[in-house]
């Protein structure tokens, strides 16, 4: 089985990375300028990226529902979970790892990780627990999405700076969380308005917890830390 620090080295050679997601900004990207970045994008994100190096996801249905378009993906590799988010059926632990296994085991460009579940609350009040999760080998922290696994990824490539695209939270005055025009048909509710503005603060706080450089690109500058 293929483990995340097997491919560690072979991307110790860059110095930042691209996470793309799914939000309004990246219309206002050239995603074409980035070809030969390092560019990890969060779920099906990877539909208008070019050559994409690295894809996250934590969900099965995901991988079910995008396996065609995975399967034509020969240079980019997928950055799952031992247990995908199955936590809602009634399976025994061993089930849900053995079903998942099942699924993508015939795909040679999967690497597992171990999810480490904890709060941003857990974080902030355990002085060095991040840092002791970090020190476990093939392990990524889990808090609310995939996103924050890919931040705690770039940081175990020793990466510098994260430019993130499509990462825009949500407006609270108006309850509307903005996606791309390529992803026009995804509806939005107020729960996912509350979800997203918790995951764009649990990525400042990893991000700052690093001391890795950031900008959010295609929005206001203040979402940017001092380079």
């Amino acid at each position: 089985m293929n483990l995340i620090s097997d491919i560690l080295d072979d991307y110790k050679s860059y110095e930042r990375c691209f996470i793309i997601g799914k939000g309004a900004s990246v219309d206002k990207v050239n995603l074409n300028n980035l070809r030969n970045e390092l560019t990890i994008c969060i779920n099906d994100s990877f539909k208008f990226i070019p050559n994409p190096k690295l894809i996250f996801f934590h969900d099965k249905i995901f991988f079910e529902n995008n396996r065609r378009n995975l399967s034509e993906l020969h240079n980019a590799k997928f950055i799952v979970p031992f247990l995908l988010n199955d936590f809602k059926n009634n399976f025994k632990r061993e089930k849900i790892l053995s079903i998942n296994y099942i699924s993508i085991r015939k795909y040679p460009n999967v690497y597992f990780y171990n999810k480490f579940q904890t709060t941003i609350v857990e974080l902030l009040l355990k002085p060095n627990f991040l840092n002791k999760i970090d020190k476990l080998d093939n392990t990524l922290v889990g808090l609310s999405g995939t996103l924050i696994s890919a931040i705690h990824f770039a940081h175990k490539l020793n990466i510098k700076k994260v430019n993130l695209i499509g990462i825009d939270g949500c407006n609270f005055l108006k309850k509307q969380l903005s996606y791309s025009k390529k992803f026009s048909n995804i509806k939005v509710s107020n729960k996912n308005c509350l979800i997203y503005n918790i995951i764009k603060f649990e990525a400042l706080f990893l991000l700052k917890y690093f001391n890795i450089s950031y900008k959010f690109l295609g929005i206001n500058k203040h979402y940017s830390s001092k380079v």
